[in-house]
């Protein structure tokens, strides 16, 4: 768990001291059990990893030199959605299916904290804006079959995921499967109402009606 707290202030560029690591740790317990517990996980953790690879300076811990894959990861989609932005769509790409490549699933799976909560959410959230991202790239660039790949890995990840649907309707409908993009409104307006009670978002219907004419 310290290596956790470790990685995840790094994620939130966040500086970590004694103090604020024992209230993440052991909310419960008095300052001095903290103390004690605290020197013997950094012990433990040291002799994992290293001692080079933890600092202490101005009352602050921190982690050097480690590669951190959700680190890059992050990089990756932020430098990719830039390209984008400028009409690099090669280089967009490239990074994307890099990023996509490097995530792995949900980021320290096995812990079930708040302050882990946060980053392995955001972390999702950005895997699935790198998926419809690729899926745009593929779509300007005429790659119809994996344009739909990622409209449908996105609503793998939620099959309520409404852009996701309106990705592949619209997908569909550019590359002449006009059945296939009122089959796929049908889907997730059935799903709507059965499971939500509602219809799709105008936005939606507006795509759908502008299809069928």
């Amino acid at each position: 768990q310290l290596f956790s707290i470790f990685i995840i202030s790094i994620l939130k560029n966040e500086q970590l001291n004694r103090e604020k690591i024992g209230a993440l740790l052991w909310p419960n317990l008095a300052s001095s059990k903290i103390t004690n517990n605290f020197h013997v996980c950094l012990s433990q953790l040291k002799k994992v990893i290293g001692n080079d690879y933890i600092s202490y300076k101005s009352r602050v811990y921190k982690l050097n030199n480690v590669w951190i894959d959700a680190l890059e990861f992050k990089d990756l989609i932020h430098n990719g959605k830039a390209m984008l932005n400028q009409g690099k769509i090669h280089p967009a790409e490239i990074k994307f299916k890099k990023a996509i490549e490097l995530y792995k699933g949900n980021f320290f799976e096995d812990s079930y904290d708040s302050w882990v909560d946060e980053i392995r959410n955001e972390l999702l959230s950005l895997y699935r804006r790198a998926l419809l991202m690729l899926g745009e790239v593929c779509l300007r660039k005429l790659r119809f079959d994996e344009a739909i790949e990622m409209g449908k890995n996105i609503l793998n990840l939620d099959p309520f995921d409404e852009e996701g649907h309106r990705f592949l309707i619209r997908t569909y409908s550019i590359s002449g499967e006009k059945a296939k993009a009122i089959n796929q409104y049908i889907k997730c307006a059935d799903l709507f109402q059965k499971e939500l009670n509602c219809l799709p978002s105008d936005q939606t219907q507006k795509l759908y009606n502008a299809i069928v004419g």
